[in-house]
């Protein structure tokens, strides 16, 4: 397992495929990086936010979250409501620093980034609106959920990602297919669900040339 900090440094000018995660005013915002490596393997890095003056309504996971925020796994933004230019800020340093090859996004909350975006010379990020429909998100649960199983995902052993993959179901529908959901839960799971947007986004350029289940190399 690598430290978050180690998977950046290792990945620099690699291909990269993204995946984001917007918080309404006071919960986590999510920035995943998913780096496919040989075979059914690949490093993601996870860079979540919260507004600090949320945590007097998490009385039961504040000392862990400030905590993690100590370690560098999240980053407490002052005041109660998210600041998203820092957000548009990091995938512009992320762009600068990685191959990217597109940014998913989930549409909730996402014009006014979007637009914050706009003011960084990004001209050449390919942004992708990815609903969380479970015919969209089938493929790269199923496969997420075999990597994990497997031991081929790195994702630098990260706390938070663990408590918030505790709180994610596998919903799935009359139709066998399958999203994350944390519909048992009230916690969060945005870390998760911008791993797995930045999954679909990995797949996809095989997934168009007929091959389901297979990342991008």
């Amino acid at each position: 397992i690598s430290s978050p900090e180690v998977i950046a440094t290792r990945n620099v000018a690699q291909p990269a495929w993204g995946g984001l995660d917007l918080s309404s005013t006071s919960d986590f915002t999510a920035l995943s990086w998913w780096f496919p490596k040989e075979g059914e393997s690949a490093e993601v890095l996870t860079r979540l936010w919260l507004p600090e003056g949320s945590l007097d309504n998490r009385a039961r996971m504040r000392d862990d979250i400030r905590s993690w925020a100590r370690q560098g796994y999240i980053t407490l933004v002052p005041g109660a409501r998210m600041d998203y230019r820092a957000v548009a800020a990091q995938i512009a340093a992320d762009c600068h620093t990685f191959d990217v090859q597109a940014l998913g996004f989930d549409p909730w909350h996402a014009p006014h980034i979007i637009t914050l975006l706009d003011e960084f010379d990004l001209d050449r990020l390919e942004m992708v609106k990815v609903n969380q429909y479970p015919a969209i998100m089938n493929a790269p649960c199923r496969l997420f959920e075999k990597m994990v199983a497997d031991g081929t995902l790195d994702h630098g052993g990260s706390p938070v990602l663990r408590w918030q993959a505790s709180n994610v179901i596998a919903e799935v529908n009359p139709y066998e297919a399958m999203r994350a959901s944390k519909r048992r839960s009230s916690d969060s799971i945005d870390g998760i669900t911008s791993m797995l947007i930045a999954l679909e986004r990995a797949m996809a350029p095989q997934e168009k040339r007929g091959f389901a289940g297979v990342v991008a190399v």
